[in-house]
């Protein structure tokens, strides 16, 4: 496997864990909706806190708002990460935002344990983000390394020189003809002239000399 395969195989890994953490983030969220007991790690966190915030200011507050709001803002972050996968699969930018999003998520995943003095109960989350941070960082730096092999001229070989030579050498010779062929027909032109022109003016020394011999 050559360096550029190696680094576009990277990039596309990149992009595939950037997929499942939008896909499985979404699943949560249906989770939470649904007020079912699972949800899955390999996934963002923030969409959930925030859902939980808002739920958790609904019942203190009796306001339904927080709680539409909060559902709001989960399915908006999780598309962002959908809209980021898109983005990504042409513009190599836009899994760089998505790698800084991801890791100010597990900022807020870490500040929600914390508060919440629940570090243990979280460390399989926490775990999990740092190995999703370490695989989208890879593939930003695989695309950094694309884009510099892009950037670099090609490496001159001189066995292509020669045969470019050798391909050549043909139309050298049948150029250096036709300039031959050209040149003959020039000088085959002008011998004519010549000839015309010593033609014209030799007729008439011929009539003087032969009136001359008559008388």
């Amino acid at each position: 496997m050559t360096p550029r395969q190696k680094y576009e195989t990277r990039y596309k890994q990149a992009l595939a864990d950037l997929f499942l953490v939008a896909l499985l983030s979404a699943v949560n969220i249906v989770a939470l909706l649904t007020e079912a007991t699972f949800s899955f790690p390999f996934s963002a966190v923030s969409p959930m806190i925030v859902y939980a915030l808002g739920s958790a200011w609904a019942e203190q507050t009796g306001a339904e708002g927080y709680l539409i709001a909060g559902m709001i803002l989960a399915v908006l972050i999780v598309g962002l990460f959908l809209v980021l996968w898109l983005f990504a699969k042409k513009r190599p930018g836009a899994l760089l935002a998505a790698t800084l999003f991801f890791a100010a998520d597990t900022l807020g995943l870490l500040w929600f344990a914390t508060t919440a003095n629940a570090l243990s109960e979280f460390m399989i989350d926490i775990v999990f983000h740092g190995v999703v941070l370490g695989l989208l960082a890879m593939g930003v730096n695989a695309a950094v390394k694309l884009r510099r092999m892009g950037d670099e001229p090609a490496p001159k070989v001189s066995e292509p020189v020669q045969i470019i030579g050798a391909e050549e050498q043909p139309l050298a010779e049948e150029a250096w003809t036709e300039t031959e062929e050209a040149t003959e027909e020039e000088t085959a032109a002008y011998d004519e002239e010549f000839a015309e022109e010593n033609g014209e003016e030799e007729a008439p020394e011929d009539g003087i000399f032969d009136e001359s011999f008559d008388e």
